[in-house]
C-alpha cells in the first residue's frame, strides 16, 4: 500500500478550512491564497521563475471556479465577492457569475445562490421596507451614489404604462388626486422600471393606479435639466385583487332617462335615477363604473355577482339582480344589450330596453 504523501497535501487544509467557514471574512480569503501560494511553492518551485506569476494566476482562476462549484452546490457565501450589496436586514454577494443571498444578516445558514442571470429579488418582499415615490424622486438625484446598484421597494402611481414589461413613475401632487387615482404628475424625474419578462399582473394596472415595485437602480441620464432614473429586474411586490370589490351609489332626486355610461360589442351599459356609481377595492382605490368597464377590471358577471335577490320578467328573458343599495336589470340577451343600474328599487316598468339593431 502506497504512503500517503501528507505534505503535497498540506495546501488542502487552509483551501477546504475557507471553503467550510460560513461567515464572510479577510480570514476565510487569506486562508484560501496561503493554499494556493502553498500549492505552488510544493510542486512549481524547481520551474523558471519567470512563470510562476502565470502559475499563480491559473491557481487562482482555478480556485475562484472551485469557489463557485462550492457556493452552489453548498449554499455558501462565496470568499470571492467583489460586491455585496447591503439592503437593511439583506446581503448580497456578487461574485463570478453567481450572487448570493442572505436574506437574514444574522444568518449564515439559510443563503440562496443563484446564477447571476438569475434575476430579480429572491428574499421574502417584506424583508424590504417601502419607500414611497414621492419621496424616493425628491432624494434620488441629489443621493444617486446612495442607490446606485441597490435594490429598492417602490409604491407609487403608474404614470406611463408600455404593455407588459415597461411601466414609469412620477412624484405627484397628492392633493389633486380625485376619482379613479387622477392626480397631476411632475415630469421633471421619472423612475423608468423595466421588467425582464412580461407581467401578466400588469393587465389589472392602469395609469394612476397605485402599484408596488422591486427592483435594482442601475443608471441615470439627464437632459435639460429632466432626469429618468432607470430599475432594472424588476418585479410586482404587490397584488390588486380585481374579485375583491363593493359598490357604491348616489341615488339622484329626479329620475330621468336613462344614461350611457358604456358601449362594446356585446352590452350597452347606462344607469338609471343615479347620480354616480363608484367602484371601491380592498386596496382602497376608486373609480367611477364607466372607467372600470372600459379598463377590463370589470364585466357584467363580476357585476352581478353574488345578488341579494333575482327577478325574471313575465314578459321577455330579462332579469333585476337585486343588492343592498342597487340593482341591476339585464335586458332578455335574445333581443337587447342593455344592462341598466338604478336604485335597489328599479322595476322592469322604470326603464325599457332598446332592441339589438
Amino acid at each position: 500500500m502506497k504512503k500517503i504523501n501528507v505534505y503535497k497535501l498540506s495546501p488542502l487544509i487552509p483551501i477546504l478550512t475557507a471553503l467550510v467557514l460560513r461567515k464572510p471574512s479577510v480570514i476565510r480569503l487569506l486562508f484560501c491564497l496561503f493554499g494556493i501560494g502553498l500549492f505552488v511553492y510544493i510542486y512549481f518551485r524547481h520551474k523558471s521563475k519567470r512563470l510562476i506569476p502565470f502559475i499563480l494566476l491559473a491557481s487562482l482562476v482555478g480556485m475562484i471556479i472551485i469557489d463557485g462549484f462550492f457556493s452552489l452546490a453548498f449554499k455558501r457565501i462565496p470568499i470571492f465577492s467583489y460586491n455585496i450589496i447591503s439592503l437593511g436586514n439583506v446581503r448580497v454577494y456578487n461574485s463570478v457569475g453567481l450572487r448570493a443571498w442572505q436574506c437574514d444578516k444574522d444568518n449564515y445558514k439559510d443563503i440562496k445562490v443563484s446564477f447571476f442571470d438569475q434575476q430579480g429579488y429572491v428574499c421574502d418582499i417584506d424583508n424590504l421596507a417601502v419607500v414611497y415615490s414621492n419621496s424616493f424622486l425628491s432624494a434620488v438625484v441629489e443621493n444617486y451614489s446612495e442607490y446606485k446598484n441597490q435594490y429598492v421597494k417602490i409604491n407609487g402611481k403608474i404614470s406611463k404604462k408600455n404593455g407588459l414589461n415597461y411601466i414609469e413613475m412620477q412624484a405627484y401632487n397628492a392633493n389633486s388626486e380625485v376619482l379613479n387615482g387622477h392626480v397631476e404628475f411632475y415630469d421633471n424625474i421619472t423612475l423608468r422600471i423595466l421588467f425582464p419578462e412580461e407581467q401578466e399582473e400588469l393587465d389589472n394596472y392602469d395609469v394612476y393606479d397605485n402599484i408596488t415595485v422591486i427592483g435594482v437602480i442601475k443608471n441615470m441620464e439627464s437632459y435639460n435639466n429632466n432626469y429618468v432614473i432607470y430599475m432594472y429586474e424588476s418585479k410586482i411586490a404587490s397584488i390588486k385583487n380585481l374579485t375583491d370589490f363593493n359598490i357604491s351609489v348616489t341615488p339622484e332626486s329626479k329620475c330621468n332617462d336613462k344614461i350611457s355610461i358604456y358601449n362594446d360589442i356585446n352590452n350597452n351599459i347606462y344607469q338609471y335615477c343615479l347620480l354616480n356609481v363608484v367602484v371601491t377595492y380592498s386596496d382602497e382605490s376608486k373609480y367611477d363604473l364607466s372607467t372600470v368597464l372600459s379598463s377590463g377590471k370589470l364585466n357584467i358577471n363580476n357585476l352581478i355577482d353574488g345578488y341579494k335577490e333575482k327577478i325574471d320578467s313575465e314578459n321577455d328573458g330579462s332579469s333585476i339582480y337585486r343588492f343592498d343599495n342597487y340593482s341591476v336589470l339585464v335586458c332578455d340577451e335574445s333581443i337587447s344589450k342593455d344592462v341598466i343600474i338604478g336604485t335597489n328599487k328599479l322595476s322592469f316598468n322604470d326603464v325599457s330596453c332598446d332592441y339589438k339593431n
